[in-house]
């Protein structure tokens, strides 16, 4: 997922001109009115740019991994990331 390779998009489709992009564009995923388990789960009904390894694209595969990080510790992306990356508490 961090490498953007997962064959997800950012969507882009004026200046792609893929019908992929195009859905994404207009799925709302983007959107800051609702929120990250919305995002991803309107995201799981679209299509893969590309099969997943087959080639480098910036996509919303880092919010997906920030998604999961939230749903497997039980915490925001920002309390983890404070807790356990900016100011880990060690002997966890």
């Amino acid at each position: 997922m961090l490498r953007h390779t997962a064959g997800l998009s950012y969507g882009g489709y004026a200046e792609s001109g893929s019908p992929v992009d195009k859905l994404y564009d207009e799925s709302g995923i983007f959107s800051n009115k609702i929120t990250s388990a919305e995002a991803i789960a309107r995201l799981a009904s679209l299509p893969l740019r590309f099969h997943p390894g087959e080639k480098w694209h910036y996509s919303v595969a880092t919010d997906v991994a920030g998604y999961l990080v939230e749903v497997f510790s039980g915490q925001t992306l920002a309390d983890f990331m404070q807790g356990r990356i900016f100011f880990p508490r060690w002997g966890w």
